[in-house]
């Protein structure tokens, strides 16, 4: 777990301090149960395209939370970000029962 705001990209791992940031909402699947979601905290252990990742758990009065996300991904570029999701596209299956 982060205890401040991570400054890479979630992806590649490059530093975004003081640089554009490109985000990636993701929505839980209703109905299910994710204990291991705290708010306002980070999750650390969730692998994407083999690759560990992590994401901003968004708060229960943030604007994002309001838009109905529940994880917010960083990253440095658009690139980044279109990997990440091709890559998840590609691993629905093994998380269907998370998203």
């Amino acid at each position: 777990m982060y205890k401040e705001m991570p400054t890479k990209c979630c992806w590649c791992r490059n530093d975004t301090t003081d640089s554009e940031v490109f985000t990636v909402p993701v929505k839980f699947k209703k109905d299910t149960d994710h204990p291991q979601v705290k708010l306002n905290r980070y999750i650390t252990d969730l692998k994407v395209g083999g690759k560990k990742v992590w994401a901003i758990v968004t708060g229960l009065n943030s604007e994002a939370k309001q838009a109905g996300n529940d994880l917010i991904f960083m990253f440095c570029s658009k690139d980044c970000a279109y990997e990440f999701k091709e890559s998840l596209e590609e691993d629905m299956k093994f998380y269907s029962d998370l998203f």
